[in-house]
């Protein structure tokens, strides 16, 4: 899915969800092993904790064709 993806000019985000469920000591090293082992960009998320958020908008900003001067950001 990820080739045909960028195949057809479309950027995927990968978004590694429900990292609240790690220990925050093993957190930033699980995303890094998860970004080493599929070689492609990733974002570690957690909706319950909002950790990831400023990142995963960072992302969504930086891949889409919107013109970000006249939005505000999320709250």
């Amino acid at each position: 899915l990820l080739e045909f993806l960028e195949s057809v000019e479309v950027t995927p985000i990968l978004v590694a969800t429900k990292i609240d469920k790690l220990p925050a000591s093993k957190r930033k090293l699980a995303v890094a092993a998860l970004r080493r082992e599929l070689d492609r960009p990733l974002v570690g998320y957690s909706s319950v904790t909002g950790d990831g958020r400023d990142a995963l908008w960072k992302r969504i900003m930086s891949v889409s064709s919107i013109d970000h001067s006249e939005m505000a950001s999320p709250s």
